[in-house]
């Protein structure tokens, strides 16, 4: 069985590179084409040489040229470039109907109908073409052939005594055609260098501006998020520095609340000795009890004296106890003078509650 070996082709993971990288190329130069970004091929100016001993001038941007017009007496470009028209006795001219191609495929299709029906040596040979897109959807080809050897002798005899010749001058062929057809291999890759290097400098200009733009509208956002950041940090500072306030603040809480619920259950109890003290001040001498229960703020008493009703007005006559009443009523023994009673009243904790400073001890 034979063994695979690694391919030698410009291949990456099956994908042909060459292939990709021609595909790039066509993809950018379609871009430069589009309306939309031709603007950022400069105009370059040529000052072309006519074979009639004629000047013009003519605009180049990208692949598309256009005559300039002109005054008499008007001076070209100081940086125009220089071409010189091949005569058209010096040329062959070939039209060719072809599909719609891709340029790769279109260029491959056209060098193969200028090779096969040349009348020049394949080394010798030297042709260039002009396409368009006609209306039926074909491309419309006009090619211009020539000899190496005939277009160096002509210029060698043409080109040196033609002004401003530094660098070289291209070779257009203009009669007949909708437009000029550049003959490469002479002087246009200094202008292609040029326009290179223009649209480069568009290309940096409109970088540098969308990035100041970007810049400038990113700028508050950056800032809100610094600014955002630097609180986050100082709120994380002022929160480690505040825990152990928080924490003494949660403890005065805790404790704030149990003197709460203390007071508030202290506070429904009664004093016992202010109630004894005042109970003691207010019955006569007559009268005396026999038992006090005392539950919160409710007093029950039983006792002798000598007149029960009077009694309870006199407790009904002391601040801070109301709801005076007889819970059994007030007998006599026979052959005694005493009533025996049995009365119950309310006390009121503002008077009497167990929280109330002692009368008795300073403030």
């Amino acid at each position: 069985m034979p063994l695979l070996t690694p391919s030698t082709s410009d291949r990456f993971l099956g994908i042909d590179v060459r292939r990709l990288r021609v595909h790039w190329r066509q993809a950018v130069d379609t871009l430069l084409r589009s309306r939309g970004l031709r603007w950022l091929n400069p105009v370059q100016y040529v000052r072309l040489q006519r074979a009639d001993g004629r000047q013009q001038l003519w605009a180049v941007r990208g692949d598309s040229i256009a005559a300039v017009p002109r005054a008499p007496g008007d001076a070209m470009p100081a940086d125009a470039f220089t071409a010189l028209e091949l005569p058209a006795a010096r040329c062959l001219r070939r039209a060719i109907v072809l599909p719609a191609l891709p340029p790769d495929e279109l260029a491959a299709a056209v060098e193969l109908d200028i090779t096969s029906s040349s009348p020049f040596t394949a080394d010798q040979l030297l042709w260039a073409y002009r396409a368009r897109r006609a209306a039926d959807a074909t491309t419309e080809v006009e090619a211009v052939l020539s000899s190496r050897q005939q277009v160096e002798s002509w210029l060698a005899t043409e080109g040196a005594g033609t002004p401003g010749t530094s660098p070289a001058p291209e070779v257009w062929a203009v009669g007949g055609f909708a437009e000029p057809i550049v003959l490469r291999g002479h002087g246009e890759p200094a202008r292609e260098r040029a326009a290179a290097r223009a649209r480069a400098l568009h290309v940096g200009l409109i970088a540098l501006m969308a990035a100041l733009l970007l810049a400038v509208l990113i700028t508050p956002t950056l800032q809100l998020r610094a600014r955002a950041a630097a609180a986050a940090t100082a709120y994380g500072g002022l929160d480690s520095r505040a825990a152990p306030v928080l924490a003494q603040r949660d403890q005065l809480s805790r404790q704030a609340e149990q003197l709460a619920a203390l007071r508030k259950f202290v506070g429904g109890q009664a004093a016992t000795s202010r109630v004894i003290e005042v109970l003691s001040a207010a019955i006569p001498d007559s009268a005396w009890f026999t038992s006090l229960n005392l539950s919160e703020l409710h007093v029950g008493v039983t006792g002798h004296a000598d007149n029960a009703a009077d009694l309870m007005r006199t407790l009904d006559q002391i601040p801070g106890v109301h709801d005076v009443k007889a819970t059994a009523p007030a007998t006599r023994q026979p052959g005694s003078d005493k009533e025996s009673f049995s009365i119950s009243f309310e006390l009121d904790p503002r008077e009497f509650g167990a929280l109330l400073p002692n009368p008795s001890q300073p403030s």
